[in-house]
């Protein structure tokens, strides 16, 4: 019996062998086996008499409990351990500066430790052995909470501490104008900069975080910084409330101006503010006397404005100023437009290139009701005698084109020729349909021009519909080709505003907006195929965000620049909320312009939601005809008027079903006139074209470009990089214009051929080739033409390849098609704002687009910088840049800031420097 006790005892002795025992277990021991032993005298025999066969249950219990008290205590030796160890990254900035200071680097790899620590802490207060230990885990848990919140609070703090101290440090002139704000700031800031200074001494995230009134500090300091931050944001919005364009330029942007005593720095943003201004003109004293656009053309003030003061005074003065000197203008050039010959009328530098459009569809619409005055009058060929008239000024026109003229009246007549046609066809659609009455609808439904004697003003009528003209400045931009199409699209939304709706384009791929992933991209750049990645090339940085703005959004655009007025045209996505909607909506209609919302179903159907009530209280106020409606939150935004007329207008365009898109909350769909889009007119859309380029068979050769594309898109290969739409057709046919007027002898079938050729060659993946040529061979019968390509660059590509061990292979026909395909490149580059390298991996893009930057270095004797960025080696948030939902402070991303250094003025005697920014990435719906 003994032996079998001792037996069973051993295993139990074996277990009470470890270390985990504590007294408090000994005695527990003793307890449940009725004896009394000491842990620190301890012998065998003791053990062997507890008689631990009998109690072998509690024993096991005993010893279980010990060893998880024991894995809890080393845990939580091990955590004191590391946060022992771990110190915040700080940065010195700006040290060899008077002022140097410190920040902290990121802490995310704190915050995301601390979150594992937090839940291995609550998996130990959960264990039933943790009684012995839950005070020492709970003092641990309130500090792990303790640096959770105080790391939260200090980045936050030291977020806005940054945004503010650039705007208040250094900036002497803004701390005149914000006394009280800069003194509470310095106050703050001393109190954060001592804190930082602190932390460099002790940077153990431990101690500084629950250092005693740490957290309370850091609190103070925040609250103070919020309360620095709204006062800041009042200033800047009773400077907006002021001059409302500035609702469309950042704070940054808004501060800059503000701080400047320069007031030719309003020229750095003036352009985001008036669209088509490139800048305002200074006299020598300092006055502003005129403005310029980028095309060239410029417009000289009847009354200098001074620049001195306050920017949004003098700025709203400036608005004005443009206002009452195009009113003028246009009211004398309708006058001299019935004195001078037209052509004369038309070149003299007097007469802008919007004066030159508004006063031809104002003399036009009298013109046509003359004619229908002289039919009720008898003369029933009064309005042949009228289209006559009109195709007599479309050749004297289309004559002045071809001849050599400055650049600024060839825009002006290109665009007049666009808007002329439109008239003659309305003309010729009255002869071929009878029409005798200026009450019918054909003519209702026209946009029509009158000089209203007894307003002294341009009234634009349509249907049921009148405004005032904006005397907004245009500029030289040109103007869409008006298509059946386009004329029920500007009715719908003029009728639409009649009733103080919006408007809501929509419609499927091909009528202005993309679909697949790289259809973005294909609207913007020409593709240039390499036959074996993508890489997406920027000339000169003028890459912006893509941009959807195609017939839908242009259409919208276009209507505005007919009635002269404002358009502002803002990609919609999911980083747009409510309160970003609000400060839109109060700058357009405190501006008195429109706001054209692209892609509008991107936006997140919550914020849709407080969206359209926004618009029904803005609606209900122009309904009202109140003067100022509220948003929401005590915002108050005022409705601009102008002799009665409100001039503000919202339209949105949508892709409806499309992936990432949301469908509109039924309140919001009743505050828009929906207005369906179908596929453009492609034949009437290039023959106006080609007619304003100067070709006389416009029509003959329109109709056999029509005919390629639609046979291309039909028969070659289904590539996602092909694009035979609009804006490739447009390109082609400006292309052809600009080689007439190189080759104003050549045959224009021939023209437009080699046009053709060289404009869609460079896309075409190798095996469409041939048939693409063969198509151009039976549209063309007999044509041939030579390839030469840019002799300059050739020799130079060539040398490249040979001595870098490009050169595949002694085949003469293999190495000049690799040259080829780089001139290609280049040719593509001269036409086109972006162009796109797609191809397999392994080739060759890379090498084409450095063989092309190394030819054109020494050909041309320019300095290209190339900045090249993967697109998906990072989030989009850092891509883009983002605006905290919080604070409303917009930080840039990579993109952003490196597209901000490119498109910065070229420095001082670099003029001959070329920006080019590659992505150099896959291609996909997410960037």
């Amino acid at each position: 019996k003994h032996l079998i006790d001792f037996k069973s005892a051993l295993p139990l002795v074996e277990m009470l062998k470890t270390q985990a025992m504590q007294p408090r277990h000994w005695e527990k021991l003793g307890n449940v086996t009725k004896s009394h032993i000491s842990s620190a005298s301890i012998i065998l025999g003791d053990l062997f008499s507890m008689n631990l066969g009998s109690v072998t249950n509690e024993v096991v219990g005993i010893v279980n409990e010990a060893t998880q008290e024991l894995k809890i205590e080393t845990k939580l030796l091990e955590l004191h351990s590391i946060w022992a160890q771990i110190k915040f990254d700080l940065k010195l900035v700006d040290e060899n500066s008077d002022c140097p200071f410190y920040i902290l680097r990121s802490t995310d790899e704190i915050i995301l430790m601390l979150d594992d620590h937090l839940l291995c802490i609550q998996a130990l207060t959960n264990s039933r052995f943790a009684e012995m230990y839950l005070e020492k885990l709970r003092i641990l848990e309130r500090k792990f909470h303790t640096i959770n919140e105080c790391v939260t609070v200090w980045m936050t703090v030291q977020q806005k501490w940054l945004y503010l101290r650039s705007i208040f440090v250094g900036a002497k002139d803004l701390r005149k104008q914000l006394p009280s704000e800069a003194e509470h700031f310095d106050k703050e800031s001393r109190n954060f900069e001592l804190i930082m200074k602190k932390t460099a001494e002790d940077s153990n995230v431990m101690r500084s975080c629950c250092l005693n009134g740490r957290l309370q500090s850091l609190e103070n300091i925040l609250s103070e910084i919020d309360i620095c931050q709204k006062q800041l944001s009042h200033y800047l919005n009773s400077k907006r409330n002021i001059f409302s364009r500035f609702y469309f330029i950042s704070d940054e942007e808004l501060l800059s101006i503000l701080g400047s005593f320069n007031p030719k720095f309003i020229n750095s943003h003036i352009s985001k503010m008036f669209e088509h201004i490139k800048s305002l003109t200074f006299n020598e004293y300092g006055y502003i006397d005129g403005l310029s656009s980028a095309e060239g053309e410029h417009s000289s003030f009847i009354e200098s404005v001074s620049a001195v003061g306050q920017a949004e005074v003098w700025m709203n003065i400036v608005e004005g100023q443009m206002h009452q000197t195009l009113w003028l203008y246009t009211k004398k050039s309708i006058f001299m437009y019935g004195q001078r010959e037209r052509l004369q009328w038309l070149c003299d530098s007097t007469t802008l290139g919007m004066n030159s459009v508004c006063c031809s569809q104002t003399w036009w619409t009298w013109y046509v009701e003359d004619a229908f005055s002289l039919i009720k009058d008898g003369n029933k060929h009064a309005m042949r005698q009228m289209e006559v008239k009109l195709n007599k000024e479309l050749e004297d026109l289309v004559d002045m084109v071809r001849s050599d003229i400055d650049i600024i009246t060839r825009k002006k007549v290109n665009t007049l020729l666009i808007i002329d046609v439109h008239a003659r066809d309305v003309v010729s659609n009255f002869v071929k349909e009878s029409v005798e009455y200026p009450t019918g609808f054909e003519w209702e439904s026209q946009l029509r021009f009158y000089w209203d004697r007894d307003e002294d003003d341009i009234l634009v009528k349509q249907c049921t519909g009148a405004f005032r003209y904006g005397y907004e400045y245009i500029g030289l931009t040109g103007r869409l080709v008006i298509t059946p199409l386009t004329d029920r699209c500007y009715m719908t939304l003029t009728q639409a505003l009649i009733f103080n709706l919006g408007g809501a384009p929509m419609g499927p791929a091909g009528t202005g907006k993309v679909s697949k992933s790289v259809g973005m991209l294909k609207k913007f750049c020409a593709i240039c195929y390499i036959p074996q990645y993508s890489i997406l090339l920027v000339d000169r940085a003028n890459f912006m965000f893509l941009k959807s703005n195609a017939i839908k959004t242009e259409t919208v655009k276009d209507l505005a620049k007919s009635l002269a007025l404002p358009c502002f045209v803002i990609n919609c996505g999911e980083g747009l909320d409510f309160k970003a909607m609000r400060s839109i909506f109060s700058g357009l209609y405190q501006s008195g312009a429109w706001g054209c919302f692209d892609e509008f179903n991107r936006i997140n159907v919550e914020v849709l939601s407080v969206v359209s009530s926004q618009l029904k209280s803005i609606q209900n106020g122009l309904v009202s005809g109140l003067d100022q409606v509220d948003l929401g939150a005590g915002f108050a935004v005022r409705i601009r008027r102008r002799e009665g007329y409100a001039t503000s207008g919202v339209f949105i365009t949508m892709n409806p079903g499309y992936a990432g898109r949301t469908d509109l909350p039924e309140s919001l769909k009743a505050l828009f006139r929906p207005v369906t889009m179908i596929v453009p007119d492609f034949q009437a859309i290039a023959e106006n074209i080609l007619f304003s380029e100067g070709f006389h068979s416009s029509k003959y050769l329109a109709k056999k470009m029509v005919v390629l594309y639609k046979l291309c898109k039909d028969q070659l290969s289904q590539q996602y990089h092909y694009d035979f739409g609009l804006r490739s057709m447009k390109t082609v046919l400006i292309m052809a214009g600009s080689m007439k007027r190189r080759f104003p002898n050549m045959a224009e079938e021939m023209i437009l051929l080699t046009i053709l050729r060289d404009a869609n060659l460079p896309k075409y993946v190798f095996d469409d080739v041939p048939l693409f040529l063969g198509l151009l061979d039976d549209l063309f019968p007999g044509a041939k033409c030579p390839q030469e390509g840019n002799k300059n660059l050739r020799p130079f590509v060539s040398k490249y390849f040979g001595d870098n061990g490009y050169k595949c292979c002694s085949d003469v026909t293999v190495h000049d098609y690799q040259v080829n395909k780089v001139l290609q490149l280049y040719e593509t580059q001269v036409v086109r704002h972006t162009t796109m390298l797609v191809g397999p991996t392994g080739g060759g893009k890379s090498l084409v687009l450095s063989a092309l930057t190394n030819a054109r270095q020494q050909a041309e004797n320019v300095d290209i910088k190339v900045k090249i960025l993967n697109p998906k080696a990072q989030s989009l948030y850092e891509l883009y840049g983002y605006m905290d939902p919080l604070t409303r402070d917009w930080t840039d991303g990579l993109l952003s800031k490196i597209f901000r250094e490119a498109n910065s003025p070229l420095p001082k005697g670099k003029d001959n420097e070329i920006r080019w920014l590659v992505f150099d990435g896959d291609i996909d719906a997410l960037w």
